[in-house]
């Protein structure tokens, strides 16, 4: 059987957008740690790199 989308994530949101807010909110809880952020989507750390290069994320500053 199918698996239930996640409550917070519309049926009607494109691939590379929930991609890209999951990227921007693990970057978030990691406080710009790429690293520990890799580790925690669990892909390599320079495939992160590349995905923030495409979707124009920055790591999270304290200002924030």
């Amino acid at each position: 059987p199918p698996r239930a989308a996640p409550a917070d994530i519309p049926d009607d949101q494109p691939l590379r957008e929930i991609e890209r807010r999951a990227i921007e909110a693990t970057l978030r809880r990691t406080a710009g740690n790429v690293k520990a952020a890799a580790a925690s989507l669990q892909i390599d750390r320079s495939t992160l790199y590349d995905k923030m290069e495409r979707y124009g994320l920055s790591r999270p500053t304290e200002a924030q």
